[in-house]
C-alpha cells in the first residue's frame, strides 16, 4: 500500500500539537548540565528524554571532569532516570 498522500496527511491531521507530546513520543530530546536541575526536567518531561551534556573533552573552564560522578552522588535523581541520562538515552536517540 503506498503511503498517504500530502494531502491527506495535512487534511488528517491536527495543525497544533502539544509540544510535550514530542518527548512522551521519544522525538525530542534535552540536555542539561548536573549542576542545573534535573529534577526539574524529570518532572516535566520524563526520564526518557533527558542526556546529560558537558563541555567535554574541552579543556576551557566550563568543562566538567567529574559530571558523571557529581550525577551518580545525587540523591534526587533515581538509579534508572541516571543510567539513562548517561547513556540509554543518546544511544536510543542514535539508534545505537
Amino acid at each position: 500500500m503506498p503511503p498517504p498522500s500530502w494531502t491527506c496527511l495535512s487534511a488528517c491531521t491536527p495543525a497544533y500539537r502539544d509540544p510535550l507530546d514530542w518527548f512522551r513520543a521519544g522525538r525530542a530530546f534535552v540536555t542539561c548540565e548536573v549542576d542545573e536541575d534535573p529534577p526539574y526536567f524529570l518532572r516535566h518531561l520524563g526520564e526518557d528524554s533527558i542526556m546529560i551534556a558537558s563541555d567535554y573533552p574541552h579543556g576551557d573552564p566550563s568543562a566538567d571532569w567529574t559530571f558523571v560522578d557529581l550525577l551518580r552522588a545525587r540523591t534526587d535523581v533515581s538509579e534508572q532516570a541516571k543510567e539513562k541520562m548517561l547513556g540509554v538515552n543518546a544511544a536510543r536517540l542514535f539508534g545505537w
